[in-house]
């Protein structure tokens, strides 16, 4: 017995300590781990320095010993050494055991390939990284990390072969792969580094500078300094102008660099001053500009950087060149030459021969230049090809990919739905478990009796708004019926100027009442709740700045002094159009309604990041104590004369709360009376329901434009899209011109004028689809340019809307008659005058169709203006008699009417919607159809007498027009 406990003695010693070595030695390599991170500690030094202090023992293990070469050669790989981090990376995968530690095996393989990535041995690569991807089939699982960093791995091998499809792919899929596992933001940060850099490559900048300010948005969340200047680094190599260079560009640059520095990565330091040598040459500043790319070119060649070199030579060259110092540029040429067929793209290499050969023919140096210029060129021909070939496979590829990413749409639908599934499961226990407790039935019961109480109160609330809403709309409908009867009476010459006066004051009137309606209406969804903000990003100071002018005609009308002050923000801030307006109309009205003649309106406008400020400052008669405390109450008034309901400032108060702002009356010691409005206008204040789709934001005309010029005068300018319909707008003031252009500028062909008798050149000139002029204009007011363009055979087809100040029915009338297509008051619905538009060209559609359908060109079946119907009448004269003449040309037509051939062109295509030739084409088929369905010809003597030259070119017209050959014309029974 005593044996026995002896021997079990020493064999539980025995396991002690196996175990307390195995902890040691895993301690160790968790130790090599850590040096093995991103760590600005775990320097080769402090690496080799713990393993002389490790025990002998432990340092006979050959894991620990791979564990050791592996954290090396980490340290190396981030110090942008590729020689000695291979170096390491080989001798710790020789010193590993698979099966013992597979995931330090392959993390070494995956390496390998990338460091040989970087020399462009593109078999090694492959088969390193499919060696790694195979042995993931030998073990039982395989960390989620792993599987990341073969993706990335596979990423960078596919970018430097030019396969950036597949190498988004594989970052794609690394990206969501660290979704699965444990946060990873440096994993993350890197991924979506790789593959802005991608989307760079591909000329994609908006995604590219997406993907490089998201890196940067969560390097700061998650203290990563060295991807949050990695970044900066990326961003500044997206400037392409010198408007994009700020102050905080280069200071940002400066920091990267620092940091780098500090960190001991000449890869990024080298990269700091080529981006610094670049904006420092945007601005101007060449000698700063040539220190950088010098001092970057002599840390390449220190690193043996090939990128770093080819880039840093070829940009001092550049600058060589531009300054004419003819020798340095040829030497930094050939620097950049050494290295560029080896480590290089193609384009580099043509970049690169072409500046070479320039810079050798200013030198006299022809014989020499030749060479150069001739290989640029033909590696440009291939490049070209090799362009084309890939956009083939791309088609190819492009219906595989759909279904990739439908199947990704299907497992994620799948995936959501069991998560959810299982949180119900939770739910359901936690509240039967609550249940059982009897302080869970007590607040049960106690939350069921506020629940009533609380229902009651917001059905009554609810009977309340409901009751304001039915009696509003019940308005309507009366309103209607009086205002319609009124308007007809005004419409009569009869009237006595007193029953005319009685007439235009009833009408007056009902306009206030309706208005009245509409703000009850608006209150009572306030109310209930129901009034949902619709914010999009816009420029909010040319929208209020366009709101502003709208009042000066009343302005002046009154005789006030009306002063806008409101600069251009060259930002664009969020805000619903529809609510600002609202608002602004009730402040402003209120404005020019309550301030004498002679007296003063000031608007001014300002704004912050997060809220746009706009003061309304009117003098004449101070508001009174009383008034000033209950002027936004409803249906206040401080005197029964006066006219209003009481609704405005009450309706625009709750209006500018719900967008996270306010409205106030600032107590001011001068007689004058001073509103602010303050909007909040940043995204992070807004829910996402309040945010606009992009339906929304089409429906409520919200101004977003994904540039603003520096000034009005740019913005002006005409737009050069083609195949879209071409307006013409014409006002004399800069700003509503401005305000207007931006609403039509992304949709249509934008021309501007600033008088009608500008307007007048331009329409006969470039024909536009359709004209908004002002009224009152110097040189030629509204109407006389719309009675000048529709007695014009040239324009009289051309729909034309007037936007004015003038309100009055009579004023609406005269514009009518003289053929105006529509009337819109200032200030206008933008969503108004959108649909009007369109509403306009869509008609124009139509009768471009129905004359298209016809050979005889019948205006009188067609309802057109007498200006037009004599020019058809004309151009149907010249198809008379020289359609059947194969010499009858684009020209002969233009010189048969008497008009230029451009203005001929325009004129056929707003009323066919055919170009000339087309148009000449057409007339012939359509003859042609006639005459085959009617005479028992043959097909080649009806192509010669409808004027083809070529029977078989008349066949394939005729077959393009109908869809059967003529041959075919007796046989069919289908009408042509």
């Amino acid at each position: 017995m005593k044996h026995l406990v002896i021997i079990t003695i020493c064999f539980l010693s025995l396991c002690f300590t196996k175990v307390c070595a195995q902890i040691s030695v895993d301690s160790v390599k968790t130790t090599f781990k850590n040096y093995s991170k991103d760590n600005p500690k775990a320097t080769t030094n402090n690496i080799k320095a713990y393993w002389h202090a490790l025990p002998i023992s432990i340092k006979k293990d050959s894991s620990i010993a791979a564990h050791r070469d592996y954290a090396i050669g980490m340290n190396f790989y981030y110090q942008r050494n590729p020689d000695s981090s291979y170096y390491y990376f080989n001798r710790a995968g020789k010193n590993l055991i698979f099966k013992e530690d597979p995931f330090l095996v392959n993390e070494a393989l995956i390496l390998k390939a990338m460091i040989k990535n970087i020399y462009g041995e593109s078999e090694v690569v492959q088969k390193t990284l499919d060696s790694a991807s195979a042995n993931f089939n030998t073990v039982d699982s395989v960390p989620y990390t792993l599987r990341v960093n073969l993706n990335r791995a596979y990423g960078a091998f596919y970018t430097t072969n030019n396969e950036q499809e597949k190498a988004i792919d594989h970052l794609i899929k690394a990206l969501e792969l660290t979704e699965t596992g444990e946060p990873n933001p440096r994993a993350e940060a890197s991924i979506k580094q790789n593959l802005g850099e991608l989307f760079l490559n591909l000329n994609d900048i908006p995604k590219a500078r997406s993907y490089f300010l998201l890196v940067q948005e969560e390097a700061l969340a998650n203290d990563i300094p060295r991807y949050y200047h990695s970044a900066t680094l990326k961003l500044a190599d997206l400037i392409e102008s010198k408007d994009e260079i700020s102050e905080k560009t280069v200071n940002d640059l400066n920091e990267a660099m620092a940091f780098f520095k500090d960190l001991g990565d000449k890869g990024r330091i080298v990269e700091a001053h080529n981006y610094l040598g670049q904006i420092y040459k945007l601005t101007g500043n060449n000698d700063i500009a040539m220190s950088n790319f010098k001092q970057g070119l002599i840390l390449s060649e220190e690193m043996q950087f090939p990128s770093g070199i080819i880039n840093l030579a070829k940009n001092l060259g550049l600058m060589n060149l531009s300054l004419n110092r003819l020798e340095e540029a040829e030497q930094n040429f050939e620097t950049a030459r050494k290295f560029v067929y080896s480590h290089g793209n193609v384009e580099s290499q043509i970049e690169i021969e072409q500046a070479l050969a320039e810079t050798l023919e200013k030198q006299g140096k022809l014989s020499q230049a030749y060479p150069f210029l001739k290989a640029a060129i033909k590696k440009t021909d291939s490049l070209n090809k090799a362009k084309t070939t890939a956009t083939v496979q791309e088609l190819e590829t492009a219906y595989q990919t759909k279904e990739k990413e439908q199947q990704i749409a299907l497992l994620t639908s799948e995936n959501e739905l069991a998560e959810q599934q299982k949180r119900n499961q939770r739910n359901i226990l936690w509240a039967v478990l609550s249940i059982v407790g009897i302080v869970g039935v007590f607040l049960f019961f106690y939350y069921r009796n506020r629940q009533r109480v609380h229902q009651k109160l917001k059905e009554l609330d609810a009977a309340k708004s409901s009751f304001f809403a039915n009696i509003s709309h019940e308005f309507r409908t009366p309103l209607t019926l009086v205002k319609g009867p009124i308007s007809e009476q005004l419409e009569k010459d009869q009237l006595t100027p007193t029953e005319r006066k009685k007439m235009q004051i009833a009408h007056k009137n009902v306009g206030r009442v309706q208005n009245l309606v509409e703000e009850m209406l608006a209150l009572s969804k306030l109310e209930s709740g129901h009034y949902q903000l619709h914010v999009a990003e816009g420029y909010i100071s040319t929208f209020m700045k366009a709101q502003a002018q709208a009042f000066e005609f009343l302005a002046e009308e009154k005789k006030i002094h009306w002063e806008v002050n409101i600069p251009e923000t060259k930002n664009q801030y969020w805000f619903d159009r529809d609510a600002v307006e609202k608002i602004t109309t009730n402040l402003f009205s209120n404005a020019i309604k309550y301030t004498p003649a002679n007296e003063k309106v000031r608007i001014i406008g300002s704004h912050t990041n997060h809220t746009y400020t706009l003061d309304i400052i009117n003098t004449g008669v101070k508001l009174s104590a009383k008034d000033r405390k209950n002027i936004f109450e409803r249906f206040y008034q401080n005197h029964p004369d006066n006219p209003g309901s009481g609704i405005g400032l009450a309706l625009s108060r709750e209006l500018s709360q719900l967008h996270k702002g306010t409205l106030e009356l600032i107590h001011s010691e001068n007689e004058e009376n001073h509103f602010r409005l303050t909007l909040g206008v940043a995204k992070e204040l807004f829910t996402t329901a309040e945010l606009a789709t992009k339906r929304t934001e089409i429906e409520h005309a919200n101004v977003v434009i994904a540039h603003q010029p520096s000034d009005t005068e740019n913005l002006l300018q005409p737009s050069t899209k083609e195949d879209v319909p071409q307006l013409l707008l014409i006002d004399d003031n800069k700003d509503v011109l401005n305000y207007i252009t931006l609403l039509f500028q992304d949709s249509y062909n934008v021309r501007t004028a600033n008088n009608g008798e500008e307007g007048y050149k331009s329409a006969l000139e470039h024909i536009p689809d359709l004209i908004i002029s002002d009224v009152m204009m110097p040189f030629l007011d509204g109407y006389e340019l719309t009675k000048k363009l529709k007695e014009e055979e040239l324009t009289a087809h051309i729909p034309l809307i007037l936007v004015t100040a003038k309100t009055e029915d009579e004023d609406k009338l005269t514009g009518s008659k003289l053929g105006a297509d529509a009337y819109v008051t200032k200030p206008f619905n933008s969503t108004l005058l959108q649909a009007t538009v369109q509403n306009l060209l869509e008609n124009r559609k139509r009768l471009q169709n129905r004359y298209s359908k016809t050979i005889i060109l019948s205006p009188k079946e067609i309802s057109v203006s007498t200006a037009e119907e004599k020019f058809l009448e004309r151009m149907q004269k010249a198809l008379d008699k020289n359609i059947q003449e194969p010499t009858f040309t684009p020209e002969t037509f233009s010189k048969e009417i008497g008009v230029s051939r451009m203005q001929l062109h325009r004129k056929l295509k707003a009323l066919t919607g055919l170009t000339t030739t087309e148009f000449i084409m057409n007339q012939r088929v359509k003859l042609a159809a006639s005459l085959l369905k009617k005479r028992s010809i043959s097909v080649s003597e009806v192509a010669y007498e409808v004027g083809f030259n070529n029977p078989s070119y008349f066949s394939k017209c005729f077959k393009d027009v109908y869809g059967i050959s003529p041959s075919n014309v007796k046989k069919s029974s289908e009408t042509l």
